[in-house]
Parts: C-alpha cells; structure tokens; sequence
C-alpha cells in the first residue's frame, strides 16, 4: 500500500515537471515569434527604405541624401544580424524546452503506467488473499460438520 501511494507522490511530482516544461516551452514559443516578428518588421522596413532609395535615384540626390541613406541602411543591416542571432538563439532554446517536454512527458507516462501496475498488483493479491480466506473458511466448515 505504502508502494501505491509513493508512486502516486512520484506521479504528482512527475506531473508537476511536465506542466513546468510545458509552461516554459510555451515562454520560448513566445520569445522567438516575438523576436521573429521583430525581424520580419526590420526586414520590411529595410525593403521599403531600399525601395524609396532606389526610386529617389532615379531623380536628382543629392550626395548628403545617399550618405543618409546608405548610413540608414548599414544601421538596419547591423540590427539585423543581430536579430538573426536573437532569432537563431530563441529557436535553439525553444527545441530544447520541446526537448525537455517531450522527456518530462515520457517519464510521467512511465511513472504512470508504473502505477497502474501496482494498483493491478494489489487487486490480484487481494483477490487471492479473499480466495485463501474463503478456502479457510470451507474447510472449517468441514471439519465442524464431520
């Protein structure tokens, strides 16, 4: 019995890590698509600043405009890798919180099914110990009846 309610323990605690890793998971989920979203938002805007480049080229610029603007986007290149390191680290840490969830979620599943072993156990061993009294009763009766 004792057995039963340790792996019951275990069980909760099992359960407990997996709703943490879940929990954690789903944080870097949201760190990468908001880093993500980041860099989709830079990469935009670098498309339109090299569009409105480009089309002012067409016209007469001045060299102080193409300072600026090559300036601009030199500025917006160098957030992007930096974003594209962000991004490449959030989705390493995500796979690995997936990772980690994914573990938790098979040690309680192991933990588990350890359980209902014991519980299947525990209802064979009463059912034979309710057959062995019930054999010793019939015998009683025997002998009191001889």
């Amino acid at each position: 019995m004792n057995t039963i309610h340790s792996i019951e323990k275990i069980c909760h605690i099992r359960e407990k890590e997996v709703n943490e890793a879940q929990a954690q998971y789903q944080r870097a989920i949201d760190y990468f698509e908001e880093q993500a979203t980041q860099l989709f938002q830079l990469l935009k805007k670098k498309e339109t600043l090299q569009e409105q480049f480009d089309n002012r080229l067409k016209e007469r610029v001045t060299v102080t405009y193409i300072h600026t603007m090559h300036d601009s986007i030199q500025r917006i290149e160098t957030e992007e890798k930096a974003l594209q390191t962000k991004v490449h680290q959030a989705r390493v840490n995500m796979e690995q919180k997936e990772q980690q969830l994914k573990e938790a979620h098979l040690e309680m599943k192991k933990i588990e099914k350890l359980f209902q072993l014991k519980k299947e156990e525990l209802k064979e061993f009463a059912k034979k110990k309710e057959a062995d009294f019930m054999d010793e009763i019939s015998v009683q009766q025997y002998f009191r009846t001889r």
